[in-house]
C-alpha cells in the first residue's frame, strides 16, 4: 500500500509540476590516455625527467637514459652519455664545466663553445647542441662523447639501435643540422668502442645562419610482445574538491628489479594538466601504488611498497610539490606483506588512514592487519600517529580500505581470512580515525572454495563489498554484497535483503573487482574475458547501495580487442565535493597493446538521481537518504537511518518547499498538498520505503522534497510538537 500510494503521488506530482532542466544521460563521458605524458623536476636532489617509455637523470657531465623494458629485463639497462669534445679539424675548444639548468621540460648545460640542450618530450628525449657563434677551425663539426651501456649497439638507418636481445630496446635518431633561417642538412653518426661522434658537414657549418643546431633524438623504449608484461600498470585515482582536480597514480616497469611510481593531474574535463609527477624513481622495486585525498590539507597521499617496506608521500593538490618519503612500516621487526598496503582519505580532518598486512617474525604463520592514522603537517610531510591491530591470530591477508569516511569517522577494512586448513573467505571490520577496530568481524561469505580479492567502498554507514569466486579458472565471477553498521551495538551485518548476493559475472571470466561508491549508487569495476578469447575488456556495473540491485546497468568502458585491467575509480564526493555534480567520477585502468601498457582514464557521469541535502534536521531525527532516483528504477527507495529507535514516524513528500522553524529544526517540505505516511522506525532507528519508479517521461526533471518527523514524548528536539526532524532532501529524478 505504501509503495503504491507513493508511486501514485509521484505520478500526480509529475503531471502537476513543471520539470527542471533535462538531465544528461549517464555512463562514460570521455576517455584519455594519462600515461603518455612527460615531466621534468628535481626529486630528492636530482634533476629527473621521464616520457612515455623512458626516464632520464641529468648529471654534471651528461645524462643517464633508462628505457622501460618491462619485467622481461632482469635489471635496468641504462645508457650514460658524457660529452668529451667539440671541434672542427684540429681546433678543439675546451669545454666549460656546468651544472644543468632547467625551465619547463628543457635542460641546458653551458659548455662555452655551445649550449648542450635536452628537451624531455612524451615519446623521445631530444638532444641538441646550439651554436651561437661559428666554431673555430675548418672541416666538419664533430661533437664527440662516450656511451656507457651493456646494451648491444648497432647501426640503424642514419642512427643507432640499443638492444637487449629478445626483450627490447630503443633508438638514437640521425643527426640533423638546422640553421636559424630554417636551412636543414643531414649529418652523420659514427660509433666504435663506446665513442660516438655526431658531425655536420663543413659547408653547412660555414654558411648556416646563427644560431644553428646539431640535433639527434633518443626514442623511448619498444618492447618485444610477451616478454614481461606492460610497462604501465596498477593505476588508482583520487579527487581533491578545493582544487577540483583528480590525481591518477600508476606503476611503471623498467625492469624486473626497478618499478617506479608516477602521477599526473587530470581535470574535470578528463584532460591531463600540468606535468608528470615522480613519486618514486629510485632503482628499487616500487609496486602497488594507492592514492587518497586529504581535502582539509588540499593534499594527496600516495602509498606504495618499496621492496618489503610500506612507503608514503604527500603531494600538494595545487602545485604538485611533494613532501619527503615516509617509511610507514619497515621490515626490521616484522616482515611486511608485499603489495598489500592501502590508503583512504578524510574529508574533514588533516589525516589519512593506512592499512597493511604484516607477519610477526616471533610467531610463525601469525598474520595481522595494522592500521595507522597518518597526519599531514603544514609542510605536507607525513607523520605516523598511531597503530592499532585490526585483527590477529588467524591467517589474514590483502587488506583494502574504503576510500573515504565521508565525515562519519568510520572506515571499512576488507581482507581475505584463512582458517588453518580451509579456503579463504572475504571478511570485514570497521575502524575509526585512530585505526581502532570498532565492530565485530563479519564473514561476508563462507564457501568450500576460496573467495578472494575483496574490495570495498561506502559512505561510513553502508558499504558495498565485492570479491572474486572462484579465485581462478574460466567461469570465475565477481560477487557483491551490501553491508550496514549499527553504531550502538558495534555490529556489522550483511543486509537481509541481500542474502542472495548479486552475481555480476558473464560467460567466461569476470575477475579482479574494484568498488567505487558515488552519492547514491556504487559502481563495481572488473575485467571480463570470454571463454574463447585471449583478450580482456574493462567493465563496470552500477548498483543500488542498500539492496545490491541494478541501478544504471552494466557498461563496457574498455576495448574488447585489447588486454585490459579492472577499472579503479573515485567519485568527486570522496574528495569533499558537495556540488550538484559531486556524483561525477573518474575511472582508470591498464590497457595493453603489443606488449606496451598505457593508463587509460575515463570520466563517468552517474544517473542515480540528483539528491541534495537541504539541512533542517536536529535531535534524533536521523539521516534522510534516497537511492537510484531515476526513471525507470525498480531499486529506488527512500530511507531514514540512525533515527530514534522504535518510534512513531511520519514521512513527508511534497512538490515544493517552505521553511517552518521547529525548535532547532526546520520543516522544509511545503505541507500544502503534501503526502504524509505514518510508519515506525525499527530497533536500529531505520525505515525503508521501496518506491519503484516507472518509465514515465513526465517524472524526469521533477523536483521532490522529503523529510521525516519522529515522535519523542521524552526528550524531543522540537518541544512544541514533541518531535525530531531528519534533514530534508531535494530529489530530482533523472532518466
Amino acid at each position: 500500500m505504501t509503495s503504491r500510494l507513493a508511486i501514485y503521488t509521484l505520478c500526480t506530482l509529475a503531471v502537476a509540476l513543471r520539470p527542471m532542466a533535462a538531465q544528461s544521460d549517464g555512463g562514460p563521458v570521455r576517455t584519455t590516455v594519462v600515461s603518455r605524458c612527460a615531466g621534468l623536476q628535481e626529486v630528492d636532489g636530482q634533476l629527473q625527467g621521464a616520457g612515455d617509455g623512458y626516464k632520464v637523470t641529468f648529471l654534471p657531465r651528461g645524462f643517464e637514459f633508462t628505457p622501460a623494458l618491462g619485467d622481461g629485463a632482469p635489471r635496468n639497462q641504462p645508457l650514460t652519455f658524457e660529452l668529451l669534445s667539440i671541434g672542427r679539424g684540429t681546433a678543439t675548444a675546451p669545454l666549460s664545466a656546468a651544472a644543468p639548468r632547467h625551465q619547463g621540460r628543457r635542460v641546458e648545460y653551458d659548455r662555452g663553445v655551445a649550449i648542450e640542450r635536452y628537451d624531455v618530450e612524451v615519446d623521445h628525449l631530444e638532444q641538441s647542441f646550439v651554436f651561437a657563434e661559428r666554431p673555430a677551425g675548418t672541416g666538419d663539426l664533430v661533437v664527440r662523447g662516450r656511451f656507457t651501456t651493456d646494451l648491444t649497439v648497432t647501426a640503424e638507418g642514419d642512427g643507432l639501435r640499443f638492444t637487449l636481445p629478445s626483450v627490447g630496446g630503443f633508438t638514437m635518431g640521425g643527426v640533423t643540422g638546422v640553421g636559424a633561417d630554417g636551412q636543414r642538412t643531414r649529418g652523420q653518426v659514427r660509433y666504435a668502442s663506446g665513442i660516438v661522434e655526431l658531425s655536420l658537414p663543413a659547408e653547412f657549418v660555414d654558411s648556416a645562419a646563427l644560431p644553428f643546431v646539431l640535433d639527434p633524438p633518443f626514442a623511448g623504449a619498444s618492447v618485444v610482445s610477451g616478454t614481461g608484461g606492460a610497462d604501465d600498470r596498477s593505476p588508482t585515482v583520487a579527487y581533491d574538491a578545493t582544487n577540483d582536480v583528480y590525481l591518477a597514480v600508476w606503476e611503471r616497469v623498467f625492469s624486473a628489479t626497478d618499478h617506479d611510481v608516477y602521477a599526473h593531474f587530470v581535470n574535470r574535463s578528463i584532460v591531463p594538466t600540468g606535468t608528470m609527477l615522480f613519486v618514486e624513481t629510485t632503482t628499487s622495486l616500487a609496486t602497488a601504488p594507492q592514492v587518497a585525498n586529504c581535502n582539509a590539507r588540499d593534499a594527496f597521499v600516495v602509498v606504495f611498497m618499496r621492496g618489503v617496506s610500506f612507503i608514503g608521500r604527500a603531494v600538494n593538490a595545487a602545485t604538485g610539490l611533494m613532501g619527503s618519503s615516509l617509511t610507514i612500516a619497515t621490515s626490521t621487526v616484522r616482515t611486511e606483506a608485499h603489495a598489500f598496503g592501502c590508503v583512504a582519505g578524510d574529508t574533514v580532518s588533516p589525516q589519512v588512514m593506512c592499512v597493511w598486512q604484516y607477519t610477526d617474525s616471533s610467531a610463525t604463520a601469525s598474520r595481522s592487519i595494522l592500521a595507522a592514522s597518518l597526519g599531514i603537517d603544514p609542510n605536507l610531510a607525513l607523520t605516523r600517529r598511531a597503530v592499532q591491530t585490526v585483527a590477529s591470530s588467524l591467517s589474514i591477508s590483502r587488506p583494502r580500505v574504503s576510500k573515504s569516511e565521508r565525515g562519519s569517522g568510520r572506515y571499512a577494512v576488507v581482507y581475505e581470512r584463512l582458517s588453518a586448513a580451509g579456503p579463504a573467505d572475504p571478511a570485514m571490520r570497521i575502524i575509526n580515525t585512530s585505526g581502532t577496530a570498532i565492530s565485530n568481524e563479519l564473514l561476508m561469505s563462507v564457501n568450500t572454495v576460496s573467495e578472494t580479492m575483496p574490495e570495498v567502498d561506502g559512505d561510513g554507514a553502508t558499504w558495498v563489498a565485492a570479491w572474486q569466486f572462484p579465485p581462478t579458472s574460466l567461469g570465475a565471477t565477481v560477487t557483491a554484497a551490501t553491508v550496514s553498521f549499527d553504531p550502538a551495538s558495534g555490529q556489522l551485518a550483511r543486509n537481509a535483503i541481500n542474502l542472495t548476493v548479486a552475481t555480476l559475472g558473464f560467460a567466461g571470466n569476470a575477475e579482479f573487482p574494484r568498488v567505487t561508491c558515488l552519492a547514491d549508487s556504487c559502481v563495481v569495476g572488473y575485467t571480463e574475458q570470454l571463454a574463447a578469447a585471449t583478450t580482456r575488456s574493462a567493465h563496470v556495473v552500477s548498483l543500488e547501495p542498500f539492496t545490491c540491485s541494478s541501478c544504471e546497468g552494466a557498461f563496457q568502458v574498455g576495448v574488447s580487442s585489447r588486454v585490459e585491467g579492472p577499472p579503479s575509480g573515485c567519485s568527486v564526493r570522496t574528495g569533499g565535493g558537495t556540488s550538484d555534480t559531486s556524483d561525477d567520477a573518474l575511472f582508470v585502468w591498464e590497457q595493453v597493446l603489443s606488449g606496451n601498457g598505457d593508463i587509460v582514464a575515463r570520466g563517468w557521469r552517474t544517473v542515480d538521481g540528483d539528491v541534495t541535502s537541504l539541512g533542517g534536521g536536529c535531535g534524533r531525527g536521523g539521516t534522510n537518504r534516497a537511492s537510484c532516483a531515476r526513471s525507470p528504477s525498480a531499486a529506488f527507495s527512500l530511507r531514514l537511518r540512525d533515527a530514534l529507535a522504535a518510534a512513531p514516524t511520519v514521512f513527508l513528500l511534497s512538490g515544493s518547499q517552505s521553511s517552518v522553524p521547529c525548535g532547532a529544526c526546520n520543516l522544509i517540505p511545503d505541507l500544502t498538498g503534501a503526502l504524509l505516511l505514518p510508519v515506525n522506525t525499527d530497533t536500529g532507528g531505520e525505515v525503508r520505503l521501496p518506491m519503484s519508479i516507472p518509465s514515465l517521461s513526465p517524472l524526469v526533471g521533477v523536483a521532490l522534497f522529503t523529510q521525516w518527523i519522529t515522535v519523542d514524548l521524552n526528550a524531543p528536539a522540537c518541544t512544541q510538537f514533541s518531535v525530531h526532524l531528519s534533514d530534508a532532501l531535494r530529489i530530482v529524478i533523472e532518466r
